[in-house]
This record gives C-alpha cells, sequence and structure tokens, in this order.
C-alpha cells in the first residue's frame, strides 16, 4: 500500500540477540529513522544476592538509604486505585514545586490502571512519615524485566529520602517475585542531570535501546509523516503550556 512503517523494537544494545535482529531489519529493508532519539536507560541486573546488590550501590546512594532507614519510614504497598490516588496528589504536588515539563499524563496512567486485569496492574509504593504520604513509586512489569514508571516526592518529603527507601523496597520486592532485570526507565544527563545522579547510582549498567527504524517506499509519504510529527510536537507543547 505504500504507508510508511515505522517501528520501535524493544530490544537493548546490551541483549544477546541484538546483532542478529539488527540484521533482520536490514534484510527486510528496514532503514534508520534519523528523527527519533534512542532510548537511553540503566538496566539493574536483579539476580545477584540482596547484599550484592546493595553493594553494587554508589557509596552516596547506600549512605542516603541507610538514613531513609533511620528516619521511621512506613512503606504502603499495592495494586488498588485509592493508593494511585495517593501517588497522583504527591506528583502534583512535586510539578507545582518543580515547574518542570513533561510529556508524561499521571491522569492517562490512572485510566490504564482501573482498566488493567488484577495481573497486570502496576505496583505502587508510597512512604509515609508519620502517617503522611511523603513519596511515591509506580512500578510495571513485563516478562522477567520491571520498568520505573513514575516517582514523585511531596513537599514534607524532601528530607526524608523516601525515594532511596522507595527504590530499594521496589527491587527486593521485584527480586522476590523471580524478576531478573529493573529498567530505571530513562536517564538524560543533559536535561535532567539530578535524575540522571540518581539513577546512574542504582548500580546498574547503562544501555541503550536499538534505534527506530521504519520502511518507506514513496517519499512523498515520509514528507507527510515528518510534517504529522512536527505538528503533532508543537500541540504537546501547547498542552503543556496551557496545563501550566
Amino acid at each position: 500500500r505504500k504507508l510508511l512503517l515505522r517501528v520501535i523494537p524493544n530490544v537493548l544494545e546490551t541483549d544477546p540477540e541484538c546483532r542478529a535482529i539488527e540484521s533482520v531489519w536490514s534484510d527486510l529493508g528496514f532503514g534508520p529513522d534519523g528523527a527519533a532519539k534512542p532510548y537511553h536507560t540503566v538496566l539493574v541486573d536483579l539476580r545477584p544476592s540482596p547484599d550484592e546488590i546493595r553493594q553494587a550501590l554508589s557509596a552516596r546512594w547506600r549512605r542516603q538509604l541507610n538514613i531513609a532507614e533511620r528516619n521511621d519510614l512506613e512503606v504502603r504497598e499495592g495494586q488498588c486505585d485509592d493508593l494511585y490516588g495517593t501517588f497522583m496528589s504527591l506528583y502534583r504536588e512535586m510539578l507545582e514545586r518543580k515547574r518542570f515539563d513533561t510529556t508524561v499524563d499521571v491522569a492517562e496512567f490512572e485510566r490504564i490502571q482501573r482498566r488493567l486485569p488484577a495481573g497486570q496492574k502496576m505496583s505502587v509504593l508510597i512512604c509515609c512519615l508519620a502517617g503522611v504520604p511523603v513519596a511515591g513509586l509506580v512500578v510495571a512489569t513485563v516478562g522477567n524485566t520491571a520498568i520505573y514508571l513514575l516517582a514523585a516526592t511531596g513537599d514534607s518529603g524532601l528530607t526524608a529520602r523516601g525515594s532511596y527507601l522507595l527504590q530499594w523496597r521496589a527491587m527486593m520486592r521485584l527480586k522476590e517475585s523471580g524478576h531478573e532485570w529493573y529498567d530505571l526507565g530513562g536517564i538524560n544527563q543533559e536535561a535532567n542531570p539530578g535524575v540522571f545522579t540518581f539513577k546512574t547510582g542504582m548500580g546498574g549498567i547503562e544501555t541503550t535501546q536499538l534505534p527506530t527504524v521504519q520502511l518507506n517506499t514513496a517519499p512523498l509519504n515520509g514528507v507527510a509523516v515528518a510534517v504529522g510529527d512536527g505538528v503533532r510536537q508543537v500541540m504537546r507543547r501547547l498542552g503543556q503550556t496551557a496545563r501550566r
């Protein structure tokens, strides 16, 4: 039909089958989508023992975790809508405080959470200090890999180090349930150096997803898609400005 087909391979450069999959795309006539930025992330190996995973944390990360564990924090875990609602309140509080640009719509994830069957719902962890929620984390699982989707720290939790305790608790829960890898949800040192430092301190390996590939036998279609992508980006920015 001479339409443009674009594929984002769910394969990382560190996967053993990476080169074979690249060869398949090439044999089928797919070429790289030069406009797409490859997904760059940190992957934590959950297969070692808890002591080995903890030892792999950076010295600063371990120090912050030690402080959090002494702060008399309580962690609530589950998949219920109420927990996600608590997370949304923390996220909006953080968004108001930091006023950063984001393409994430936490309300959309809430709608997804409500519709997912019980076995596929996202896990929500909420950290409380004296009964008050101060930080939250949302994790999804796919096969043997878990993905750090969303995180938030409320105004009252800035000194509690709850985010460190939540990540550690999540890793231990995932390990106990048989997951082997924890994808930290992407990093960008230039755009978000603070989050980059936090994630790279968790003892994982930096890796990149295989580039987006596309097949296009009609050049005019490629031009039309490029224009559409540009319009979509402009509309997204306008939407972020309106929400602020």
